[in-house]
């Protein structure tokens, strides 16, 4: 009699365990793939009653054929001289959980200019090695809120100025860029957010030109100089935005919002910052898993699994498991990116966890 009530007990406990695991299972399934768009629209809209082009969070406009191929002319920043202007751009508030946004993207992260806040940020591509992208980086603050800003980016053999408003905002040497049509791939033209989908942008676009030679203080100011493709975005509707005659500069606006370069378990050594966002994200994977951890080993032991090596074991497969899952959906989902570092510290919080049963159990057993 006292057997049977002793079984009934421990039997108790250890549904009681396998249901908190279930539960703590399907809550990582729910936060993990939330929220749940797998068609998103594509948030980027006509301003009405002007030119100009609307973005917001996953909103990307994409060009209809490869601004530079292998071999042929491009129409980009090459070691030559060469400009840009982007005027006027509008800028609306970004939230700061977001990582830095992408105005506009050549290629695989070639280089982009962005905003973080009230920050104008050109990040170059300057090498790719083994296990590590090189970037250069410059930048100029005094991007105002809701105002109307001319940028030109001016570059040469020597030098690259930021222009902000007519006036030189910053300068840097030896920050130059390689010639694009040098790239054995295609190179594309993304506006909007970057080739992965991970950087939304939130602002107007009014305009977007590309110039053939380096624009001088003058020809800045008093904006006579013609640029070889110019986007005034005043089509007002449609799908499509035209640069020149040559079709093949046409930008379009997709429907539904996809990223053209989208990675599926991106390992850590591609990652392209270490910042704040990077190490949030650690932390998050790392506690988010570690509860898991801790009801599977105890779960585990339960269940018969009486070596700690076979229930931690168990744990770490099922850690395992479950975050690989998460991280292939993510995959196919166009407002989500896939990670291998976080199948790591989600199998490193699966670990923690079971340790932490582990150490309280022999504390409370002593």
């Amino acid at each position: 009699m006292i057997g049977d009530q002793r079984s009934s007990r421990h039997s108790g406990v250890r549904i009681s365990t396998a249901t908190v695991c279930i539960v703590l299972s399907l809550g990582l399934l729910i936060v993990g793939l939330w929220p749940f768009r797998f068609v998103p629209k594509n948030n980027v809209q006509w301003i009405a009653g002007q030119p100009g082009l609307r973005f917001d969070k996953y909103g990307i406009v994409v060009g209809k054929a490869p601004c530079s191929r292998p071999g042929a002319p491009s129409i980009s920043p090459g070691r030559s001289p060469c400009g840009w202007r982007y005027s006027p751009t509008r800028n609306r508030p970004v939230p700061s959980r977001e990582s830095c946004p992408h105005t506009t993207t050549m290629g695989a992260k070639l280089f982009f200019l962005g905003q973080w806040r009230d920050e104008l940020i050109l990040r170059i591509l300057e090498g790719e090695r083994t296990f590590r992208l090189r970037y250069r980086e410059t930048g100029a603050g005094g991007l105002k809120k809701d105002a109307k800003q001319s940028i030109v980016v001016r570059s040469d053999d020597r030098v690259l100025t930021l222009f902000v408003d007519g006036k030189p905002a910053t300068t840097r040497s030896g920050v130059i860029f390689s010639l694009l049509s040098d790239r054995r791939v295609p190179v594309w033209l993304l506006l909007g957010n970057s080739p992965t989908g991970e950087s939304p942008w939130r602002g107007d676009l009014l305009s977007l030109s590309f110039y053939p030679t380096a624009l001088s203080p003058r020809d800045i100011e008093s904006r006579e100089k013609a640029p070889v493709i110019h986007y005034d975005f005043s089509e007002g509707s449609g799908a499509v935005c035209r640069g020149d005659a040559d079709p093949r500069h046409d930008l379009v606006i997709p429907a539904v919002f996809r990223a053209p370069a989208k990675g599926v378990l991106v390992p850590p050594w591609r990652v392209q910052e270490y910042n704040r966002s990077f190490w949030n994200d650690l932390f998050v994977n790392i506690l988010g898993f570690l509860p898991f951890g801790f009801a599977v080993f105890a779960w585990a032991a339960k269940a018969g699994a009486r070596k700690n090596a076979r229930a931690i074991g168990i744990a770490l497969l099922l850690g395992a498991g479950i975050s690989l899952f998460i991280e292939l959906f993510q995959g196919i989902l166009p407002s989500r990116d896939s990670s291998l570092t976080d199948v790591m510290n989600n199998v490193l919080g699966t670990y923690i966890g079971a340790r932490l049963f582990q150490a309280a159990h022999n504390i409370l057993h002593r």
